[in-house]
């Protein structure tokens, strides 16, 4: 479904607030959902975004007749018992999606697999490449699964505990010998941005059982229509936005955030403020 134009353009000045119970600086999909959810419990909520769309790198853009995701090629999630399926049922909001299987293709110099959209289906198929790793296998991903599980409990648990400082590379060598199967296991790390030897352990958790459990999505229409589905809901909601406007400065007092400044020198108040850039422009 193309959203025509109208659906995503700024709010009009004169319909702007002077404050708001919320201001979201980044139009990405967390801001986006965010002030969603925010918008759905009564808030006046603000997101203001630099780019003249929004989706973050969940956009697309078009060349010489061609449409182009900018980065986002699958989204995990999508399904009704995923994050980003229940996130959707909660908003209320219709986007159908293509199931992708295999969701991966990992070409090594001396290994290569395909990664089934299936959890059960992709232990058996490194238990018959790695077949020394057999019970390793069995046990890494009993483990994984605990991890996962874990981080949707609000309680104090010791699972967390072990792995909270631990890099992925660290998880991996309390498991394995063989440097190809680690190799494999790793092979995804582009999708949280660090390499093992840096990535959390709970990161990877998070984004490898999440596509494994619930599978890889694409949205029918291309990455841009599924931000702006969200966008969409959130203005539906009552939400406000400012597009191709840049937030210079987060206003703070001894204690708190209370507003931003634009980089057109205008100040709007806010009682809270929720970064959705990266955390280099956040803080420094």
């Amino acid at each position: 479904m193309i959203l025509p134009s109208r659906c995503i353009q700024s709010t009009k000045k004169d319909a702007l607030y002077p404050s708001y119970d919320a201001i979201v600086i980044g139009a990405g999909i967390a801001g986006l959902v965010c002030g969603s959810f925010l918008a759905k419990a009564g808030k006046k909520v603000l997101i203001i975004e630099q780019h003249s769309i929004p989706g973050g790198y969940c956009t697309s853009f078009k060349r010489k007749g061609f449409v182009f995701d900018a980065a986002v090629h699958h989204i995990g999630g999508c399904g009704k018992w995923g994050i980003v399926g229940r996130c959707f049922k909660t908003l209320g909001i219709e986007m159908a999606f293509y199931p992708l299987d295999p969701m991966d293709h990992l070409i090594f110099p001396d290994v290569s697999i395909e990664i089934p959209a299936d959890l059960d289906e992709y232990i058996l198929r490194l238990q018959d490449q790695f077949p020394l790793e057999k019970s390793n296998i069995k046990n890494f991903f009993q483990e994984f699964i605990k991890l996962y599980r874990a981080t949707f409990n609000n309680e104090k648990s010791q699972i967390i505990d072990k792995y909270k400082n631990m890099t992925y590379l660290d998880m991996l060598d309390n498991f394995f010998l063989n440097d190809e199967i680690k190799m494999v296991l790793s092979g995804q790390w582009g999708y949280i941005g660090l390499p093992p030897a840096q990535a959390s352990a709970i990161g990877m958790c998070q984004m490898m059982i999440n596509y494994l459990k619930d599978g890889a999505f694409f949205p029918v229409g291309g990455t841009q229509e599924f931000a702006n589905a969200i966008f969409k809901k959130f203005i539906d909601l009552g939400g406000h936005s400012m597009l191709s406007c840049k937030a210079e400065k987060i206003l703070c007092n001894e204690k708190s955030a209370h507003g931003v400044a634009l980089q057109d020198g205008r100040e709007i108040s806010a009682k809270l403020v929720v970064s959705n850039i990266d955390a280099k422009q956040t803080f420094f």
